[in-house]
């Protein structure tokens, strides 16, 4: 036998070898494959475990590639069941400029004037919400003084304003112990008539102070023709003008049916603070809406001419 033909025989042996192995082992599959009950569903065979015969093993999973070097691409990172944290987003300004401010989930407050706390929308009197709340408010003069119509305090001491300005002869009506300013056109159409001609007075609105008191204003009246009127309203004139120059105490002598002054004695008092304001802006103060009457619609006017009750 030549060495070729002993080669040759060799590979016909490993050849028929490899037939009979593969041979048996589709035998032992099959017979694996029968010992199943074929009572048993197909689709519950899916339900039943393997056996340790026919489990198989998964391949681990590969590695990913690693990337090439100079690679811009980025690695996608595994999802999570947790929820994100807010991020900061921020603006990159260009060469030269002020950097942009982040935008973050902050609390927006209204913007405070120099020098005060931001208004706090929990407190309601805070000193930013009171300084609006004095921005947005009218801008009214506020009434620093009170007026009142009265007679002179027979124990007090007072002085007279000394411009005549502001002792005006105005037209009033004494109505159930209540004195009314009228207007002069409606006072002149009125007196005409006989329901108003004795009720329609003339009187000097004098302007007077009280000693360390409140101001007020003194309604006398207008002398009538009378000798005893002139003489009673004269020493009521004389008081007055004492009272323009100083502190004086203005009483009634019973006895005499006139007004008196007394001087003060003491030291010279120095004169009142009058108010910088017109007349007219006093007597509306002290008199008020109600009690000054501009046309005959007035409840005064109509009760008069007995058109209410």
């Amino acid at each position: 036998m030549t060495d070729r033909d002993y080669y040759s025989t060799e590979i016909v042996d490993a050849e028929q070898s490899a037939h009979d192995t593969a041979t048996q082992i589709s035998e032992s599959v099959g017979s694996s494959t029968s010992s199943v009950d074929e009572n048993v569903p197909r689709d519950k065979l899916a339900d039943q475990p393997d056996s340790e015969d026919s489990a198989t093993v998964e391949p681990p999973a590969a590695d990913p590639l690693p990337e090439a070097a100079g690679s811009t691409k980025r690695r996608r990172r595994p999802k999570s069941d947790l929820p994100e944290a807010p991020r900061e987003v921020t603006t990159k300004a260009p060469t030269g400029a002020q950097p942009a401010m982040s935008v973050s989930p902050t609390v927006v407050r209204q913007s405070a004037a120099p020098g005060m706390p931001p208004a706090d929308p929990d407190d309601f009197f805070s000193p930013e919400n009171t300084r609006l709340a004095q921005e947005i408010a009218p801008q009214a003069e506020l009434v620093t003084f009170a007026v009142e119509v009265r007679k002179p305090p027979n124990d007090q001491m007072i002085r007279v304003h000394p411009d005549p300005a502001y002792s005006p002869v105005w037209p009033v009506i004494e109505f159930e112990e209540v004195i009314y300013l009228v207007a002069p056109l409606l006072a002149k159409r009125l007196r005409t008539d006989d329901r108003f001609e004795s009720v329609i007075r003339m009187a000097r609105l004098v302007f007077c102070s009280i000693l360390n008191g409140p101001f007020f204003v003194w309604v006398t009246k207008v002398p009538e023709e009378s000798t005893r009127a002139n003489a009673m309203h004269k020493a009521r004139d004389q008081c007055i003008a004492k009272a323009q120059e100083k502190y004086v105490r203005i009483a009634w002598s019973q006895s005499h049916k006139i007004h008196q002054a007394f001087q003060f004695q003491g030291q010279e008092l120095p004169a009142p603070d009058w108010p910088v304001k017109p007349y007219s802006e006093i007597l509306t103060i002290a008199f008020g809406a109600d009690r000054m009457i501009r046309d005959e619609n007035h409840p005064v006017i109509r009760k008069l001419a007995g058109l209410e009750a």
